[in-house]
């Protein structure tokens, strides 16, 4: 993600500075917002569902990939997506997750249902689940409800290490 930003700050300095130098060898130009909100992060405190290296997505049409920052979505008056993110991991639901709140709760983590319109730009059912990690990054995702929610949770928050 360093790389790619600061390839895309030297295509920038040679568009508009010295249009001398040869931009050719630089990947094509990104947008400013999926430099700075699209990028996908890889680390052990994401667990990704596939490996496709891609760097980032846009924003404007999020996936709900692990790694991804979840978008902002409103929740109800005054309350959105952005004010869920705290001090630890959170759980966010379909509609239909009341196992996966049922299981974060007695994991000790919050849990919140999403809306309809919410849980698709997740890229879930309306009974699967994501983490949300306290800097809106989404850990992990589950498309789907799971046979044992609170087995599947419990050794999703053991992979990312969030316990």
């Amino acid at each position: 993600i360093a790389a790619m930003t600061v390839e895309q700050a030297y295509r920038r300095y040679v568009e508009r500075v010295d249009p001398a130098l040869s931009a050719g060898d630089l990947a094509p130009r990104l947008i400013d917002t999926t430099i700075e909100l699209g990028a996908i992060y890889r680390s052990h405190a994401v667990a990704s569902e596939d490996d496709d290296s891609v760097l980032v997505e846009a924003p404007e049409a999020p996936s709900g990939r692990p790694g991804t920052r979840f978008p902002h979505v409103w929740l109800e008056e005054g309350v959105s997506t952005l004010d869920l993110a705290g001090d630890g991991l959170v759980l966010l639901a379909g509609p239909d997750g009341r196992d996966w709140i049922m299981a974060a709760a007695s994991a000790g983590l919050a849990g919140h249902s999403l809306s309809a319109a919410a849980r698709r730009l997740a890229g879930i059912e309306d009974d699967g689940a994501l983490l949300l990690r306290p800097d809106g990054v989404i850990a992990w995702r589950s498309r789907h409800g799971a046979p044992d929610a609170t087995t599947t949770l419990s050794d999703a928050i053991r992979r990312i290490g969030g316990r």
